[in-house]
């Protein structure tokens, strides 16, 4: 790889993790907010980043994600065959 390569892959991927950064500070609070989670739970993330810092902290969210993924087809489960044929039916 050249030279003027690397240094382009670098400087884009440090403005994307910049764009990511500025979009988790700035407006996911914001996004939060309007679905009713209040501060608090804002800034619990925001105390984590601080205390833990973001490697460690998107770590910990990733595997609490990881833990929901058996939950799925407990919320997405496919309805009857009888009940789709009664609510086609009717």
């Amino acid at each position: 790889m050249s030279k003027a390569y690397r240094y382009t892959m670098f400087s884009l991927l440090y403005f994307i993790q910049g764009a990511i950064l500025s979009y988790f500070t700035g407006f996911n609070g914001i996004y939060l907010i309007s679905f009713g989670v209040d501060m608090k739970g804002v800034g619990l993330i925001g105390l984590m980043v601080d205390s833990l810092g973001y490697p460690w902290t998107f770590l910990i969210l990733a595997a609490l994600n990881l833990l929901a993924l058996p939950l799925i087809p407990l919320v997405f489960s496919k309805r009857s065959t009888e009940e789709v044929w009664v609510a086609d039916a009717g």
